[in-house]
C-alpha cells in the first residue's frame, strides 16, 4: 500500500493491520481500508506499535478508550492489549 490515500479506493479488506500505529500522522489509510469493510460482517483491524518519544493523533484516538476499556473490564466487541513498564522502571 502507498501513503497517498486518495489512489487507494476500491479495497474491501476483511482484515487490516497497521505496524507503528504510534508513529502515523495521516489517518486517511487506515479511513480507507476501514470504510472498505463496511460491507463485512467480521472484520479484523489489528494496530500495534512499539514505544515512542511522542505518538500523534491518530494512535491517541485508540489508546485512551483501550485503557479505559481496560480498566473498565472489557468488552465483547473491542480487546486491548497494552505492555508498559512499571513506574518503579522508569
Amino acid at each position: 500500500m502507498g501513503k497517498d490515500s486518495n489512489t487507494q479506493d476500491g479495497f474491501k479488506p476483511d482484515a487490516v493491520a497497521f505496524d507503528e500505529a504510534a508513529a502515523i500522522k495521516d489517518p486517511n489509510v487506515f479511513n480507507v481500508l476501514t470504510s472498505g469493510q463496511l460491507a463485512s460482517t467480521n472484520v479484523l483491524n489489528i494496530l500495534l506499535t512499539t514505544a515512542q518519544d511522542s505518538v500523534g493523533p491518530f494512535y491517541e484516538m485508540f489508546e485512551e478508550p483501550f485503557i479505559n476499556d481496560l480498566k473498565n473490564g472489557g468488552s465483547d466487541r473491542t480487546f486491548g492489549l497494552i505492555y508498559t513498564l512499571d513506574p518503579e522502571d522508569y
